[in-house]
Parts: structure tokens; C-alpha cells; sequence
């Protein structure tokens, strides 16, 4: 049975538990404690005193994992490939690195879990878009930098390179951890973008922020081209099994075409599969586009597997 450093999934362990005692199989049940390390306020004896026991297996929170499933890539095709040189300073640059090559979504700003949202659709970068292509990376102490090469827009005889960089550093004061980067991408010889993204947490309370330049000097676009996109979040964990969400969104576009979009929104946990989201959107476009202007009430349904 696997549990995680959360009330809820402590619980739900328990009465698991108990009714597998009831059946007469909690002697073939082994208790696996997910992330066992996490600084998250609940201590081993919570654990043991929530659950009745003692986990059997603790495996450590490792944010490689947590980056991988974000991408929704796999965590590396290759490993830690580099021998050790003896050279201190080299070494512990290298001290985790890979590389991948295949179908994967390039690495770029922040996941967030909206195409719509103007950074992803304006800077292509959604996960609609898998390219093929290949990466390479290294992750030394709190610090991760990445740069890929992928085949492209489709049609495009140009290939797209990324690369992005941010640091994650944990146990700040006020605030939990704080994470910080920037990413880089030349999508073909008439278009790049650059983006800068930070987040942190207070309490309850995640911030996210990112703000994405755009150089685009194709000729299709020359009517109306995007010039930056701006983004920003706050989550509120109200409940363990409730989270409260508002954005803010904003394209910067040629001619007065400029859109900011405003949401705000509650995800409900139901299941670690299952999660309904409720959104309402007020939308502002140009006057002259009345369907960019229309707001929106949203129910979405995801699963996860």
C-alpha cells in the first residue's frame, strides 16, 4: 500500500488498513511511504500514530520525478552517463546529468496546466505539440539547466533549440522554497522568445509568474504580431482535498490587438485519478472582436493515470 505525507492519504491508508485486517490479509501488506522525506509538517511519529504502524519502505522525495511528471516526459533515457574526473568543481557541476532523444516536449517556462494560456499557445510550447528531437541536461545541487534540439514547426526546414535554466532552494525564510529561472528558444531564423518565471509559497499560498518576450519577424504575422505574454497565479490549498485558483493572463499584440484574461476557480481532489475543475473567465479583447470579449463558465473533468 503506498501513502504520501498527507492527511488525507494517511487516512485513507488507515481505514485501507483496517479493512484488509478484517479480511485477514494485513500480514501480507507492506506499507510504502511516498516522498517520505518531504519537510511538510507531519513527522514519522504522526505517520505511525495515524496509521497504526510503521511504513515498511520510505522512499525519498527526489525532484527529478516531480520535473519529469510536470513535463510529462520520461525522467531520462540516459543517466548520470559522465565518469567522475576528480576535478571538484567539474564533478559536482556534473553531479546529475542525462540525456534523451525522441518524442518529448521541449523544456520551456513553466508547466502550467493550461494551453490556453497566452505563455504556452503564444510561445508554442503546449503539451499538444510533442516534437522530436533530442536533450541534454544536468541538475547540479538545487540548480537544473537543460538544452534541447527538436525538429520544428512542421513544413519548417529550421530546427527549434531551447534552453532553460532555474534553481529551486528550499527552507527560505517566510517562505517555504522559491524557484527561479529562464528559458531560451530559437524557433526558426525569424522567430525566438525568452522567458523569465519565478514562484514561491507562504502558508497555504503558491505564487507563479512568468512573462515571455517575443521577437516574431515572420512575414505571415507582420499585420499582427504578438510582443510579450505575461501570466500569474495564486493557489490557495483551503482544504486537503480543495484548491482555490485565480489567474491573471495578457498577450501584448501589434496594432491594439492586446487580450487579458482573468479567472478564478476551485479543484476539488475527488481521487488521486480523478480531479473536476470548476473556472469562471472574464475575457478582454479588442472592441472590434466581440467574440474575444464573451466570458466563459467552465467544468472540466481530468484524469490521471
Amino acid at each position: 500500500m503506498v501513502a504520501m505525507l498527507d492527511s488525507l492519504s494517511l487516512k485513507n491508508s488507515k481505514l485501507g488498513l483496517e479493512t484488509l485486517d478484517l479480511m485477514d490479509y494485513r500480514g501480507g501488506v507492506r506499507v510504502l511511504l511516498n516522498r517520505a522525506d518531504s519537510s511538510v509538517g507531519i513527522s514519522r511519529e504522526d505517520v505511525m500514530s495515524i496509521i497504526g504502524r510503521a511504513p515498511d519502505v520510505l522512499v525519498p522525495s527526489d525532484r527529478n520525478i516531480t520535473r519529469s511528471v510536470n513535463q510529462g516526459e520520461p525522467i531520462a533515457l540516459l543517466h548520470n552517463f559522465l565518469p567522475h574526473t576528480g576535478v571538484d568543481w567539474f564533478d559536482w557541476l556534473m553531479t546529475d546529468q542525462y540525456i534523451k532523444a525522441g518524442k518529448m516536449f521541449p523544456a520551456f517556462g513553466l508547466r502550467v496546466h493550461d494551453d490556453e494560456a497566452f505563455i504556452r499557445a503564444r510561445s508554442g510550447f503546449t503539451f499538444q505539440n510533442p516534437d522530436d528531437g533530442g536533450e541534454i541536461g544536468i541538475a547540479p545541487g538545487p540548480f537544473f539547466f537543460a538544452s534541447s534540439i527538436t525538429n520544428g514547426k512542421p513544413g519548417d526546414k529550421d530546427v527549434q533549440t531551447t534552453f532553460n535554466g532555474y534553481g529551486v532552494f528550499e527552507d527560505i525564510p517566510v517562505v517555504r522554497n522559491v524557484i527561479a529561472g529562464a528559458s531560451y528558444a530559437r524557433q526558426s531564423n525569424k522567430r525566438d522568445v525568452s522567458g523569465f518565471y519565478a514562484g514561491s509559497n507562504i502558508w497555504k499560498f503558491t505564487y507563479l509568474g512568468e512573462l515571455d518576450i517575443i521577437d516574431d519577424r515572420t512575414v505571415a504575422t507582420r499585420a499582427m504580431r504578438d510582443k510579450f505574454a505575461a501570466y500569474g497565479e495564486v493557489d490557495l490549498l483551503l482544504l486537503d482535498w480543495l484548491n482555490l485558483r485565480g489567474t491573471f493572463d495578457f498577450v501584448k499584440v501589434t496594432h491594439n490587438n492586446d487580450q487579458t484574461r482573468y479567472a478564478i476557480g476551485a479543484e476539488p481532489f475527488i481521487s488521486r485519478v480523478i480531479q473536476p475543475r470548476i473556472q469562471y473567465r472574464i475575457n478582454n479583447g479588442p472592441g472590434s472582436k466581440p467574440g474575444l470579449n464573451q466570458d466563459e463558465l467552465r467544468l472540466e473533468l481530468h484524469f490521471f493515470f
